[in-house]
C-alpha cells in the first residue's frame, strides 16, 4: 500500500465540548465569562480549486506492507490540513455590575503551523479488494473567533490538543466515485467499501464525523450563444462556463418527440387498400365497409392545431433609438439576468417568464416565446429555447434574451421577416417550422404555452 493522502469532508453532528476545558474569563473582552459550552461544527473547504469540497487531509507517511490475506501493518500519519467552522455562532456572556450582556461569535478551527498533528494507522487487508483500518491521532488546533456585529477577531492558540480515534473503518483499493488526484492520493480509499461511508472520529470532549470527498461530476457541455443574432458566436460550453463568460444557455427543458406524419401518397394508398379490402363483402355489407373505410381514411394526414401565422420585422438594438434604449435600461433594472441557471430547475423557461413578469409590472406589453431549431447544413444549431418578447407602442415586436439583457434577432433564414405561430404550437420534432428550419411560437405567458401543449412549459 503506497503512501498518499486521504481527502475528507466533515459533517454534522461534529462538535467540541468545552465543559472540561473552558475558554478563560476575559478572553473575548473585559468582563466576558468563561465559555464552557459546545461548538457544533462542519467542514469548510480549504482549497476548492484543487481539492473541491475537502476540508481535512490525512497524509499516510509510509508504505503499508500487506502481502497476504489477512495481514496488517501500522504506519505513521499526519493531519496536514484541517478547516472547521461553527454551524451556528456561539453565545458569549458578559457581566458588568450584575447587568448581563450577550455577544455572538463565529468560530473557525485550523491546524497549528507550529505543532504537528500526528498519529498512526493500522491497516488490515481482509479480502482481495481491501479491508478495515483503525487510527488514532492528535489534533493541534488554533481557534479563530469572529464577532458577528463588527468582525472583531480573537485567536486562541494556547489550547490543549484533542485526541481522536477511528475503528473498523472500511477501505478499498479502488473508488471511482471519490476524488482522486494523481501523485497525491494513492491506491488506498479510506472510508470506502461499495460506497463512501461516514467515519466517526471520537475523543474526550470531541467528535468529528468525516466522509471521503466525492468526485465532482463532469458538467456536460451545452449550446451557448453570445451574439444578438440567431447564428452569432455560439459554442458548446458547460453551463458554468457559459454564464461566467456572459453567454446565454440555449438548450433547456422544452423536449419534443418525433412524430411521423403521413404524406398525401400515404393517404391515397391507405384509401385504396381500404376499398380493396371491402371487395370480399357483398351487397349491404360491402356498402357499409366502404362507408367505414372512407370515414377512416378521409383525413389520414395528422391534424395540426389551427394557428395564426404572423410576420414580424426583426429589430436590432440601436443606441439612437430611445424606445430600445429605455427598454434595455428597464430590462437591466429587473436583475433577472443575475439569476443562477440551474439545469432543469431554473432555466431559459424561468428566465423568460420572470423577465416577462417584471416588464409587465413596468407597464410593458411583454409575452413569452419558445422556439425550436432542428439543425442541418446551413441552418442554425439544433436547440430548444425560450425568450421574452416586448410589443412596443409603435407596433414593433422586440425579442429579448433574459440571460444577457440583449435584444436578439430571430430571423433565422435572413429573409427580413421573423415568421411565428401566434398562440399556437405544432407538436413534434421537424414539424411546423415557421422560419428556416426553426419553429417559433409566441404566447401571452408561460402558462398559456403549457395550455397549448408546449412540452415542458
Amino acid at each position: 500500500m503506497l503512501p498518499g493522502a486521504d481527502l475528507f469532508q466533515t459533517i454534522p453532528p461534529s462538535f467540541l465540548d468545552f465543559s472540561n476545558n473552558s475558554i478563560p474569563a476575559d478572553f473575548f473582552g473585559p468582563g466576558s465569562e468563561p465559555f464552557n459550552g459546545i461548538i457544533n461544527l462542519k467542514g469548510s473547504p480549504t482549497d476548492p480549486l484543487n481539492f473541491e469540497d475537502t476540508g481535512t487531509i490525512v497524509q499516510r507517511l509510509d508504505t503499508a506492507n500487506l502481502p497476504e490475506i489477512p495481514s496488517s501493518d501500522t504506519i505513521p500519519i499526519e493531519i496536514i490540513s484541517l478547516s472547521l467552522v461553527s454551524v451556528e455562532p456561539i453565545t458569549v456572556r458578559y457581566n458588568y455590575y450584575n447587568n448581563s450582556n450577550l455577544e455572538l461569535w463565529d468560530v473557525q478551527i485550523i491546524l497549528s503551523p507550529f505543532l504537528n498533528s500526528e498519529g498512526r494507522m493500522t491497516i488490515t487487508k481482509e479480502h482481495a479488494d481491501g479491508g478495515t483500518f483503525n487510527s488514532e491521532f492528535l489534533v493541534q488546533p488554533i481557534f479563530i473567533f469572529t464577532k458577528i456585529d463588527d468582525r472583531t477577531e480573537k485567536i486562541l492558540e494556547d489550547v490543549r490538543p484533542f485526541q481522536l480515534q477511528t475503528s473498523n473503518v472500511p477501505w478499498n483499493y479502488e473508488c471511482p466515485s471519490l476524488l482522486r488526484i494523481d501523485g497525491f492520493t494513492s491506491n488506498f480509499c479510506a472510508g470506502f467499501s461499495d460506497e463512501a461511508e461516514i467515519i466517526p472520529a471520537i475523543g474526550l470532549g470531541a467528535e468529528l464525523y468525516i466522509t471521503p470527498t466525492p468526485a465532482k461530476e463532469e458538467e456536460p457541455e451545452i449550446l451557448c450563444c453570445f451574439g444578438d443574432g440567431p447564428n452569432d458566436n455560439c459554442d458548446y460550453l458547460t453551463i458554468t462556463q457559459c454564464r461566467e463568460q456572459g453567454g446565454a444557455v440555449m438548450d433547456c427543458g422544452l423536449p419534443e418527440e418525433e412524430v411521423e406524419i403521413p404524406t398525401i401518397e400515404d393517404c391515397n394508398n391507405q384509401r385504396k387498400q381500404a376499398f380493396e379490402d371491402c371487395k370480399e363483402f357483398k351487397g349491404i355489407n360491402r356498402a357499409a365497409c366502404m362507408l367505414q373505410a372512407a370515414s377512416q381514411s378521409k383525413d389520414c394526414k395528422e391534424d395540426v392545431p389551427v394557428t395564426e401565422l404572423r410576420n414580424i420585422a426583426p429589430v436590432r438594438f440601436n443606441a439612437s433609438d430611445s424606445s430600445l434604449v429605455n427598454l434595455t435600461r428597464d430590462v437591466v433594472s429587473t436583475g433577472v439576468n443575475n439569476s443562477a441557471y440551474v439545469n432543469g430547475t431554473y432555466d431559459c423557461r424561468n428566465f423568460a417568464e420572470d423577465l416577462r413578469t417584471n416588464l409587465t409590472a413596468l407597464s410593458y406589453n411583454a409575452t413569452w416565446t419558445a422556439y425550436w431549431c432542428y439543425g442541418g447544413a446551413g441552418n442554425p444549431p439544433a436547440t430548444a429555447h425560450a425568450v421574452t418578447d416586448v410589443h412596443l407602442n409603435d407596433g414593433r415586436t422586440v425579442f429579448v434574451e433574459p440571460q444577457t439583457n440583449q435584444i436578439v434577432n430571430l430571423d433565422f433564414d435572413g429573409d427580413g421577416v421573423v415568421e411565428v405561430n401566434y398562440n399556437g404550437y405544432v407538436p413534434g420534432q421537424n414539424n411546423g417550422q415557421t422560419d428556416d428550419n426553426c419553429k417559433i411560437s409566441v404566447f401571452p405567458n408561460r402558462a398559456a404555452a403549457a395550455a397549448a401543449g408546449v412540452p415542458g412549459a
